[in-house]
């Protein structure tokens, strides 16, 4: 590629201006070759690296507020808890394409319900479980509002042998979950799984983050408006009973 961008400045005797990413330097170079005499070029190079990473930084802003008003919008007129969990996952999902991605609620630091889930490509998981079948790594970690990052788990060596299975008898390469503490209580748990390996990116956290504040917010909004339209339906029958006597 190289020699043919070049002879072709030296043949058409054009100067050509092009940008080029250098894997093993990390940087990227605006690269201008200008035509001389006798079959000879000049090349320079000006290294634009903050410059594109400024650039990239403005896309990835961009992209998760398309991502954040696409994710509001869907459940913000939702009624039913689990409703709101399934979409949120979804969205979340078909944005970093994921095989798996699930929304578990805890009782008492002691049990996770999970609903629902997205997938794509493996199974569910649906069930009721001890909090102890984390693992109490898994648990310290999220009651200290840590996350669980896994690349790859079969060749992490925070695992044993055992608990890779187990990642593994579920389609679970890679992970990436944490769990929601509110008013110092563990009271969510929300993960991503992919059945490769594969390096989680600080944006694809970051979203995970929002996502799961935003879908334990609905779903307490959802849940107390429940409460209050039951209320209110307790009420009517109250006054409805007393208007017949």
């Amino acid at each position: 590629w190289w020699i043919e961008t070049y002879a072709a400045v030296v043949d058409n005797q054009r100067p050509v201006v092009f940008e080029k990413y250098f894997e093993n330097t990390n940087h990227w170079y605006e690269i201008n070759a200008y035509p001389g005499e006798k079959n000879r070029f000049a090349i320079l190079f000006s290294d634009i690296t903050e410059r594109k990473q400024a650039e990239e930084k403005i896309i990835e802003s961009e992209k998760k507020q398309a991502f954040l008003l696409k994710l509001s919008d869907a459940i913000k007129d939702l009624i039913d808890p689990v409703e709101i969990q399934l979409t949120a996952c979804r969205i979340l999902g078909e944005h970093v394409k994921v095989n798996r991605v699930l929304y578990g609620e805890v009782i008492d630091e002691q049990q996770i319900i999970v609903n629902n889930n997205y997938v794509n490509g493996v199974s569910p998981i649906i069930a009721t479980l001890d909090a102890e079948q984390f693992g109490r790594k898994v648990i310290d970690a999220f009651k200290r509002n840590e996350k669980i990052i896994i690349s790859d788990i079969n060749t992490d060596p925070g695992y044993t042998e055992e608990e890779k299975q187990n990642f593994l008898s579920l389609d679970v390469v890679a992970n990436a979950g944490m769990g929601l503490l509110k008013g110092g209580r563990w009271v969510a748990t929300f993960g991503m799984h992919y059945n490769a390996p594969r390096v989680w990116t600080a944006t694809e956290i970051l979203l995970l983050e929002e996502t799961a504040d935003r879908t334990w917010a609905a779903v307490v909004r959802a849940r107390a408006e429940q409460a209050l339209r039951k209320s209110e339906e307790n009420y009517r029958s109250l006054f409805t009973s007393i208007d017949k006597s």
